[in-house]
């Protein structure tokens, strides 16, 4: 339905069809601009207000100490000689099979052209992804003189 009670302020946007709906977020924006009042103190790292510089000193702590953390875990990831980087977004894992992963769930598009089918069987003509895959298909053909399944 129309909603002709529209909020007045530019950030926002928000509409109401009753009065009573937009009075009441009113309200909810001045109490908003009422907390960010009384709390004049803000953390460079994440933009939350404090009341006191001291309750900011103690957060800034806590917040530095968490990314510090996150910090050594990447040093100790990359100095890792078994660690491999997404060629797509550059994040770095710690082995293929971890990237192998990560591919398949972040970057779905770029995990379906990696399956290209390049292992064509000798016999037949058809193309495998892999050649674990091809290998498997060669024992459905007859075996030859030779012994080997598929000729190989």
């Amino acid at each position: 339905g129309e909603r002709p009670y529209k909020c007045h302020l530019p950030e926002c946007g928000r509409a109401f069809i009753q009065l009573s709906n937009l009075q009441q977020h009113l309200r909810n924006h001045d109490a908003q601009v009422e907390r960010a009042k009384s709390r004049p103190f803000h953390c460079n790292l994440c933009g939350k207000g404090f009341a006191t510089e001291s309750s900011l000193r103690t957060h800034t702590s806590k917040e530095l100490q968490l990314h510090l953390g996150v910090l050594q875990q990447h040093a100790a990831l990359i100095s890792n000689s078994n660690s491999v980087t997404c060629n797509v977004c550059s994040k770095i894992f710690l082995g293929v099979d971890a990237l192998n992963e990560h591919i398949k769930y972040s970057h779905k598009e770029v995990a379906v052209k990696r399956r290209v089918a390049n292992h064509p069987c000798p016999m037949c003509g058809k193309h495998y992804v892999n050649e674990g895959c091809l290998r498997k298909h060669l024992l459905t053909h007859p075996r030859t003189p030779g012994g080997a399944p598929g000729g190989l």
